[in-house]
Parts: C-alpha cells; sequence; structure tokens
C-alpha cells in the first residue's frame, strides 16, 4: 500500500513580452538600427479567495495496491484502517442494538398500553353487564314484589268478601232462627200431658214446615205445614216432633 501525495500550487506570474521589429526598405520608415518598441503584459490579479486557494496546497491521501505487502508502514496503515473501520462497524452496531431496544422497548410499551386499554374496556362492559343484570334483577324484584302485593291485595279482597258473606249468612241465620223462635200468640199454647201427670207447655211458632208427602191413592205429592214448636228455647219443626221430646222426656 503506497501513500501517494498530490501538490497542487500556482503562482501568480507576470508575462513580459519584448519584441523588436526592424524595418527593412520599403515605405516602412524603419532601418535594422531602428528602435526597439517593447510591450509589457500584465496577468490581472486574483481576488482575495483565488488568491488564498492558489497558496493552498492540497494534499490527497491515495492508497494505492502495488503488491508490496512487505512494508511495515504500509501494514501499520492497513491495521488503522481496519481498525477504523472496526470501530466505525461496532459504532453501527451499537447504534442499531440502540435503535432496537428502543423499537422494541416502544412495542412493549404499546402493547402494554394496548392491553391496558383492552382490560379497561373489558372492565367496563363487565361493570356495564353487571349493572344491567343488576337492574334487570331489581326489576324482576320489583315486578315480584308487585305481584305478590297484587296477590295479598287479591287475597285479602277475597278473605273480606268471604267474611262479609259468612257475617251476611250468619245475620241471616241469626234472623231466621230469631224469626223462628218468635211465638205466635193468636194460636196460644200447646199442653202435653204425660202418663205421669207431668205439664209440659209449649207455644207455636210463627214460621211454617212445610213437608211433602205422596199420597199413593191421588197419586200426587202434597204438601203439609205445620206451625214450629218452641219449647224451652229449643226450636222444633212440627208438633210431633215435639210430642215424641216430650214422651222420651217423661220416660225419663
Amino acid at each position: 500500500m503506497v501513500r501517494v501525495i498530490a501538490e497542487l500550487s500556482t503562482s501568480s506570474e507576470q508575462y513580459n513580452y519584448n519584441r523588436m521589429y526592424d524595418g527593412s526598405g520599403g515605405g516602412s520608415g524603419w532601418s535594422a538600427k531602428g528602435i526597439a518598441t517593447s510591450f509589457a503584459y500584465t496577468r490581472p490579479a486574483p481576488a482575495p479567495c483565488e488568491k488564498m486557494s492558489q497558496k493552498h496546497v492540497e494534499k490527497i491521501p491515495l492508497l494505492v495496491t502495488n503488491g508490496c505487502g512487505d512494508n511495515d508502514e504500509d501494514e501499520d496503515d492497513e491495521r488503522r484502517g481496519c481498525e477504523i473501520i472496526n470501530n466505525n462497524l461496532a459504532k453501527i452496531n451499537e447504534t442499531n442494538r440502540r435503535i432496537s431496544f428502543m423499537v422494541e422497548m416502544r412495542r412493549s410499551m404499546y402493547n402494554i398500553q394496548e392491553t391496558q386499554q383492552m382490560r379497561e374496556i373489558n372492565q367496563k362492559s363487565e361493570k356495564l353487564e353487571e349493572n344491567r343484570k343488576l337492574e334487570e334483577n331489581r326489576k324482576l324484584e320489583e315486578k315480584r314484589k308487585l305481584e305478590e302485593k297484587r296477590k295479598l291485595e287479591e287475597k285479602r279482597k277475597r278473605d273480606e268478601e268471604r267474611k262479609q258473606e259468612e257475617e251476611r249468612k250468619q245475620e241471616e241465620e241469626r234472623k231466621k232462627y230469631e224469626k223462628e223462635r218468635e211465638i205466635n200468640y193468636k194460636l196460644g199454647e200447646i199442653i202435653y200431658a204425660t202418663p205421669n201427670g207431668k205439664l209440659f207447655c209449649a207455644h207455636h211458632s210463627t214460621c211454617m214446615t212445610v213437608r211433602s208427602i205422596y199420597d199413593k191413592k191421588t197419586k200426587k205429592m202434597v204438601e203439609t205445614y205445620t206451625e214450629k214448636v218452641i219449647w224451652n228455647d229449643s226450636v222444633f219443626e212440627s208438633k210431633q216432633d215435639w210430642f215424641s221430646e216430650m214422651r222420651r222426656l217423661s220416660i225419663v
């Protein structure tokens, strides 16, 4: 490896050109020993920057391979060149490694942010779903309570109606019983004498007992009306029932 240094330099020059003309014959009026005429040519002075460039000497190192590898200086130059190249490659590799690390770190941060956003979106969706279910459960609970309240209200109304119906029936029964126990003083009293001489006295009721009896002769149903008998706060449907009760009591 041979380093060739090229030196480029320029300098201002002054070119003087002297020419002697010798006239010979003719109408030139010149003689061989005529006076010599002198012409001077001066090159224009360069600009200041041009002067600086003219005075500057450029040294361009060139690497030329001439096949001579035995020179120590060439080996040192080659080794330094390799070191420079290796250093530059190492710097480039380090820069690429740092850039790759930064890119990977940026990608990781982006993935983390994306994961966090997805997690927040999922949590928000789960929260909305949970709120929706809670709202549905609340509505269902309110509906169930309203249904239970309605059923209870209906049951209460039915109970009241049933109670009112029972009270009405009881009132009717009471009125009916009181009506049966009313004494018809127009019909007088019923006196029954037992075999041992004991008397039982009763009264006719204002209510009548209707009985239907089939008549074999006429082959028709005959209705008989018997006034009820009141004795000892008891109501008997007919006189026969009362007489039967009196006989039983007489025997005892």
